[in-house]
């Protein structure tokens, strides 16, 4: 019987030691990972020093490794208020100032047990009981060792207190590793129960296996539920209640938490997501999936859904390092943007916009000319510029009034956009004149888009708003660069077009003139 307890509480001590080991490889660079570790190092050396006691024949041999136990006992209370603490985020618990209090606290019941032999603070008076399965100590006890049960017991009540408090602010995702967080504090709690009522197994120290069930609750719930990798599991109500979405992610790429507001803009998140690959999980957002994998800080904007349903987000991803500078995650935090984007893209539409016809101002035009230049000129590309007037507008206003003449240029907008490509832009210049400019257009694709647009115009007759129909002609002038350069000047461009454009009205209006290249054919009439 001794050779089977002491076998079976090496293997209890071992199992605890590897245990330790590997938390603090896993999770040893987090305070709650670090903690855990140290708590299942104490619970390792008082298994192994009662093992060593039980194996003992002697006194002074039982004596020596009981004190073993002790370099591991009274620290086994303070190890669990500052890791349920830091499990539940009561950071008054784990504070510096409290924690070396505590630490105090056990290293009294520590000098108390290196003393005993001529203080007798924890044992007034030792021997051996001979009289149950084993032989065992049997001790009559003294101050030091009812001030350190007490403390075990408030240490035991203020963990349960904390846990269960937690059950009831921990989000439901959480709630299964609470449990089995308190059922494995249920455990010793039964033990201590029987101790105190001196109900026991034959004068053998239960507390060790009763541990051991604890810990292999706790062991339950870090590999099943990934406890040490959620840092802190705990969240505060600001977290909850942030209208900024919030993912916190694991140095694994893991999903370690995220709030209410990420759960509204990603659906895909959930229950089953916590430890999920964060990849994976929002695989459909590209762009926020490569930015989290690009290991650095970054800003950038996003949007979710589609068309007027769509949202914009403006969103930060963070790397989370320890004070060594080790990462240990990032957070992707975002921003709802949408409102202040469309305002944006308003104001930028009413800055660019000409309000009347919806095509392009003649400031947007002008720097849409620039761009056209810098991309044609880098293999020397053909562009053209076409101006175009209205006929008789001033004849038009006076015949017919001014809105009719709004009319007409609604007409004309619609008319001339209908025949474009879409490489190509047009734009009101100001007044009754338009513009265009026809990307890597030569001289012949050139008239002949300007005789559709020209056609177009013509084409249809325009409501007066008094049940009459006006017809409305326009005049244009087409001007062809063969092969553009960066040399080339905006104002030069339009300048010769506009040059076009009078050579098209001197010739009767209603027509098309193009100049500026070999293959233009000079100027061509075309009229109805």
């Amino acid at each position: 019987m001794v050779y089977a307890l002491s076998a079976i509480l090496l293997g209890i001590s071992i199992t605890f030691a590897g245990y330790a080991l590997v938390t603090f490889f896993r999770s040893g660079k987090t305070p709650l990972g670090t903690v855990l570790a140290l708590l299942l190092v104490t619970l390792s050396v008082y298994s192994g020093g009662y093992a060593g006691e039980i194996l003992s024949p002697t006194i002074d041999a039982k004596l020596f490794w009981s004190a073993v136990q002790y370099l591991g006992i009274p620290f086994i209370p303070t190890c669990w208020i500052v890791f349920t603490a830091r499990y539940v985020d009561a950071r008054k618990l784990y504070r510096r100032s409290t924690v070396l209090a505590l630490l105090a606290l056990s290293a009294v019941t520590v000098f108390a047990a290196f003393t005993d032999t001529f203080l007798h603070l924890r044992y007034a008076s030792v021997g051996i009981d001979p009289t149950g399965i084993i032989p065992v100590l049997s001790f009559t006890r003294g101050p030091i060792y009812w001030i350190h049960t007490a403390y075990a017991f408030v240490a035991l009540t203020i963990g349960s207190a904390l846990l269960v408090r937690g059950l009831f602010t921990t989000p439901r995702y959480f709630r299964a590793q609470h449990l089995l967080m308190l059922a494995g504090t249920a455990i010793p709690w039964i033990n201590y129960i029987f101790y105190l009522y001196g109900v026991d197994f034959r004068g053998i120290d239960t507390v060790p296996f009763s541990m051991f069930l604890a810990a292999t609750c706790c062991g339950l719930a870090t590999v099943r539920y990934r406890m040490l990798d959620v840092i802190p599991i705990a969240r505060s109500i600001v977290f909850e209640t942030m209208s900024d979405g919030v993912i916190v992610i694991d140095e694994r790429g893991r999903i370690a938490d995220f709030n209410k507001s990420a759960l509204t803009v990603f659906p895909e998140l959930g229950q089953n997501s916590i430890s999920a690959d964060a990849k994976k999980v929002l695989a459909r957002h590209e762009i926020l999936c490569q930015n989290m994998d690009a290991r650095v800080d970054s800003d950038f904007p996003f949007a979710v859904g589609f068309g007027d349903t769509s949202r914009r987000y403006i969103c930060r991803v963070t790397f989370i390092k320890d004070p060594k500078g080790t990462p240990l995650g990032r957070i992707v935090l975002f921003k709802d943007n949408t409102e202040t984007t469309r305002l944006f893209e308003r104001l930028t539409e009413l800055a660019t916009i000409d309000p009347l016809t919806g095509i392009n101002n003649l400031k947007s035009f002008i720097d849409l000319v620039r761009r056209q230049i810098s991309a044609r000129a880098r293999d020397a590309e053909p562009m053209a510029i076409v101006l175009l007037s209205l006929d008789n507008f001033k004849l038009l206003n006076e015949t017919y009034g001014y809105l009719a003449g709004d009319e007409a240029l609604k007409h004309v907008a619609v008319a001339i956009t209908s025949q474009l490509r879409a490489e190509d832009t047009a734009a009101r210049f100001g007044g009754e004149d338009f513009a265009c400019v026809l990307s890597g257009a030569n001289a012949k694709v050139a008239r002949a888009i300007a005789e559709r647009m020209r056609a177009a115009v013509a084409d249809n007759l325009v409501d007066t708003g008094d049940s009459l129909q006006m017809r409305v002609t326009a005049s244009f002038g087409v001007y062809c660069v063969g092969e553009v350069s960066k040399e080339e000047n905006v104002d030069a461009l339009i300048s010769r077009a506009a040059a076009a454009l009078d050579m098209a009205k001197a010739a009767g209006r209603n027509r098309v003139a193009v100049i500026g290249a070999a293959d233009a054919g000079g100027l061509r009439v075309t009229s109805r």
